[in-house]
C-alpha cells in the first residue's frame, strides 16, 4: 500500500492510496475505518479530509497450482503408481476409473509439494483406466489436469495340468549306432484327457 505509515493531509484535501499486490496475488479485503470495502479495488481515495482515518489491505493468492511431469510407473495386473509434480503446497486428489465421464473412484493425498505420488490398488487386469490429477493449494485455487490412461496388465493363468504320457515310443530299427539312434512316438496331447487340447512340442 502506498503511500505508507502515518500521512498527514492538509484539511479538506484529498488523499489516494494505492494497494498493489506481488505478481500472483489480488486484494482479498480493504478495509476503511474499520469497515470492509465491498469488491475492494485500487486506487482508494479519501475526499474532504476533516478527521482521521485509516485503511487496512490485505492480499490472497490467486494463482492455482501448476501441475507438470505426470507418469504412471509400477503397473500390475491389479495396482499402478501415478506420479506428478507441484509448484506450490496443495492437496491432491486422483480421479480414476474406467471412463473419464464421470471418474467413479478417487485417491486423496495431504498438503504436499515437490515430486508426488499415489498408489491406485484393487484394479482390474487387462483394463485401459483413465485418470486426472485435482490440485487445491491453501487459498483454495484449483488446477485439474487433462485426461489420462493407462492399461493394467492381463493376469496371467498358471497351467498346472500335466501333459498325456507319450506313447509308441521305439527305436527304428537299423537306425542306431555307439553314437546315436533315430527314436519315434506318438506326441501327447497338452493337457492329460483333453484331445482338444492341442498337441504338445516335442
Amino acid at each position: 500500500i502506498s503511500p505508507i505509515g502515518d500521512v498527514t493531509v492538509n484539511h479538506g484535501t484529498a488523499q489516494l492510496f494505492t494497494c498493489t499486490p506481488s505478481q500472483g496475488f489480488g486484494i482479498d479485503t480493504l478495509s476503511v475505518d474499520d469497515v470492509n470495502v465491498p469488491n475492494p479495488t485500487s486506487p482508494y481515495t479519501f475526499n474532504n479530509v476533516i478527521t482521521n482515518h485509516s485503511i487496512v489491505v490485505s492480499f490472497i493468492d490467486n494463482l492455482a497450482p501448476i501441475i507438470s511431469n505426470p507418469t504412471v510407473t509400477s503397473i500390475t495386473t491389479n495396482s499402478a503408481v501415478i506420479g506428478w509434480s507441484v509448484n506450490e503446497p496443495a492437496t491432491h486428489r486422483v480421479n480414476y476409473g474406467f471412463s473419464a465421464n464421470p471418474y467413479n473412484n478417487f485417491a486423496n493425498s495431504v498438503l504436499q509439494t515437490g515430486n508426488l505420488s499415489q498408489s491406485l490398488t484393487n484394479l482390474q487386469p487387462n483394463q485401459k483406466y483413465h485418470y486426472q490429477i485435482v490440485a487445491t493449494d491453501q487459498a483454495g485455487n484449483i488446477t485439474t489436469s487433462q485426461d489420462y490412461t493407462f492399461d493394467t496388465l492381463p493376469s496371467i493363468t498358471i497351467d498346472t495340468t500335466p501333459p498325456q504320457a507319450i506313447t509308441s515310443l521305439v527305436v527304428t530299427s537299423g537306425a542306431t549306432t555307439p553314437n546315436s539312434g533315430t527314436f519315434t512316438w506318438t506326441a501327447p496331447y497338452q493337457d492329460a484327457g483333453d484331445v482338444n487340447s492341442g498337441i504338445v512340442s516335442s
